[in-house]
């Protein structure tokens, strides 16, 4: 049931969502819906795209911490990302 597609975006960090399982990195449990999930969706070149959307009930969402997330995944940024230099 897609209720929250037209609500507002809700800025996150998803640091504080609630994982779908033990086993699971970055997937989390819907902070509108509490029954939908948050995939956390990847770009054409791998990089975590900063919104993502629930499954469940459509809830916009804005992922405030998505740097860090990158540097944990590590997939699709450079090494200056990183804070690495070649010096």
């Amino acid at each position: 049931m897609i209720i929250n597609a037209d609500a507002p975006v809700k800025e996150v960090r998803h640091a504080d969502l609630q994982r779908e399982s033990d086993n699971s990195l970055f997937k989390s449990k819907c902070p509108a819906c509490k029954d939908g999930v948050l995939l956390i969706y990847r770009e054409d070149n791998g990089r975590l795209r900063e919104f993502d959307r629930c499954i469940a009930c459509g809830q916009a969402v804005r992922y405030t911490d998505i740097d860090d997330l990158r540097k944990l995944d590590g997939v699709g940024i450079d090494n200056e990302e990183m804070g690495e230099t070649n010096e």
